[in-house]
């Protein structure tokens, strides 16, 4: 089993509704949706507030600051992971570049044991 279906078994993956929308986003076939929208619906979408968004705005202006691009949803993602003090799971590399200026962590995948 993969490490990412352990952590869902486990119950330690979380996702917020900004996740669900992006990862639904751009499927052409109805069927290839409806399997996919499926797939997530374990996880319950945290809540995401006012201060979320906030601390979002400012970490894309850091970002900026320092010559990085960055996008309203990747910022959302990091501002939620920041305040729970939770890792980003992500396959993303665009995530490498925001941890150089931004309070997140990510998530390392375990070392097999040899």
């Amino acid at each position: 089993m993969d490490e990412w279906s352990t952590l869902v078994i486990d119950n330690q993956a979380l996702i917020i509704g900004m996740v669900r929308q992006e990862t639904l986003s751009g499927i052409r076939r109805a069927e290839d949706f409806e399997s996919l929208r499926t797939q997530p619906a374990g996880f319950d979408d945290l809540p995401v507030g006012t201060a979320d968004h906030e601390r979002a705005a400012a970490f894309f202006n850091q970002c900026r600051a320092t010559g990085i691009a960055a996008t309203a949803v990747d910022m959302l993602i990091g501002s939620v992971a920041s305040c729970l003090d939770v890792a980003i799971f992500t396959t993303d590399a665009d995530f490498e570049r925001y941890a150089q200026c931004l309070p997140i962590r990510l998530y390392r995948p375990r070392r097999p044991q040899t």
